[in-house]
């Protein structure tokens, strides 16, 4: 094909035609490589290409000068991110720049190579079995509707879910954002601190969290049924937790309507006494665990992608041969890009449920009420898992874990405690240690942030 001659810059635009006999491929600029690896071994069907770095109002005008038909159909600011682009009544194929992808600046392909890139997507692919898509969402939703095939009789999202007001809050439920607690004489007496990491808090909620589907109803004066899925207006002003005193209250203050998962935690701390009875709720017909199929893809996925990347470290350490040792760093390097794909998916996914942008089209997929489940789910299995350890911590910041001892080791302390170290869903990773005297220091200042504490333990 000859176009005009393209502006100068890296990966100006790229794209390739999928599904032709011939797989043809056409190039926009002379800087696209795909090197040995094809688009369709990536996955990638026919619909979609990928393309790095800037896409500027010059490169575009090009495009369209040599004959393009090309549409913005995401933007970020004005600065475009996803686009159509066609020519001669060719099927389109969506270009993805993926440094702005959602709106995001530092995903994990940023400043990839689209030949790394395409090797990246098929590693995912065979990690998953699922191909990655125009976007994290569409991809997230394309693992979903995977574990539930139609064939087989896989059940299907409501065509018009009824949206009920209390759910419409973005902040109904929500993780323990910024929680923190005045230190006890024992801890402010300790020398360290250690931080550990909750691992794939929201992809274990997907596993065990249940959702709605029907019409919900609108029920005065309830009794409170654990085995129904909706949410519960109480109200909880003055009640305190019992059976986990030094942690934060399992429910989030100030609320009115809690998920069954919360108000079942609230009624294990406090023992159900004092516990006042619901005055409403919104109650679904129906329930289901209708992301665990995708919880453990996504999982075994995650896990294969870690064990791959262990051992091409440990092949690595015994290479002396330059092309192998590069051959087992890009290993490594696609390891770590599946596995934080596959966290962009469960993570972003759980948040796109309420996305307000879905409300407006209409979408099936807004289900707000799910994004509060999933959240009120990962915050409720995380409370759990503290109060069962033989010390609490002292601040919690979304998945971030802090506490206060006299042991230097963070892996023996959390041995200690009964804290578990390790990949799999519910446990944790030992992120920072250090003296306590910096992280306390931040905290006589009134720092409420755990980024901020985190920032504060000096790593030895």
């Amino acid at each position: 094909m000859t176009t005009a001659e393209a502006p100068a810059g890296p990966a100006v635009l790229a794209g390739r035609w999928l599904g032709t006999p011939a797989g043809e491929r056409v190039q926009l600029g002379e800087d696209w490589h795909l090197g040995d690896v094809s688009a369709a071994a990536a996955g990638f069907g026919c619909r979609v290409a990928y393309v790095l770095q800037a896409v500027d109002d010059v490169r575009l005008d090009w495009a369209r000068g040599a004959g393009w038909t090309v549409d913005v159909i995401g933007d970020v600011e004005g600065v475009p991110f996803r686009l159509r682009v066609a020519q001669d009544g060719r099927p389109g194929v969506v270009v993805v720049l993926l440094d702005r992808d959602a709106g995001d600046e530092s995903g994990p392909w940023k400043g990839q190579a689209p030949a790394d890139l395409l090797a990246e997507f098929a590693a995912f692919t065979r990690f998953t079995g699922v191909a990655w898509g125009a976007s994290v969402g569409s991809t997230a939703e394309a693992v979903i509707l995977a574990t539930h095939p139609r064939d087989k009789g896989g059940r299907r999202l409501d065509r018009e879910p009824v949206t009920p007001g209390p759910v419409r809050a973005r902040a109904l439920e929500i993780p323990f954002v910024a929680w923190r607690r005045e230190l006890t004489k024992g801890e402010r007496a300790a020398r360290y601190v250690h931080a550990y990491d909750a691992k794939a808090q929201y992809l274990g909620a997907w596993q065990s969290v249940e959702l709605g589907f029907g019409n919900p109803v609108l029920v005065e004066s309830p009794r409170f049924d654990a085995s129904r899925y909706g949410f519960w207006r109480l109200d909880l002003a003055g009640l305190a937790p019992m059976g986990a005193p030094l942690l934060p209250a399992p429910w989030i203050p100030g609320r009115e309507w809690f998920s069954t998962a919360t108000v079942v935690r609230l009624l294990e701390v406090c023992d159900g006494l004092d516990v006042p009875s619901p005055a409403a709720a919104w109650l679904w017909p129906e329930r289901s665990r209708w992301l665990r199929g995708a919880a453990e893809l996504l999982d075994a996925a995650r896990k294969r992608a870690a064990e791959d990347e262990q051992a091409a470290r440990a092949e690595l350490a015994a290479l002396d041969d330059d092309a192998a040792a590069t051959r087992a760093l890009d290993r490594i390097v696609r390891a770590e890009v599946v596995g934080e794909a596959v966290k962009r998916l469960y993570a972003a996914e759980s948040g796109r449920f309420g996305a307000a942008w879905r409300a407006d089209t209409g979408s099936a997929w807004y289900r707000p009420d799910w994004m509060h489940a999933i959240r009120a789910q990962a915050r409720v299995n995380l409370h759990r898992r503290l109060s069962k350890l033989a010390a609490a911590p002292f601040a919690i910041g979304v998945d971030a874990v802090l506490f206060a001892s006299d042991e230097p080791d963070g892996l023996a302390f959390a041995e200690s405690i009964g804290l578990r170290v390790g990949v799999g869903l519910g446990m944790f990773s030992h992120e920072a240690s250090g003296p306590a005297g910096p992280v306390f220091a931040e905290l006589d200042r009134g720092g409420k942030s755990v980024t901020a504490l985190l920032r504060a333990i000096e790593v030895e």
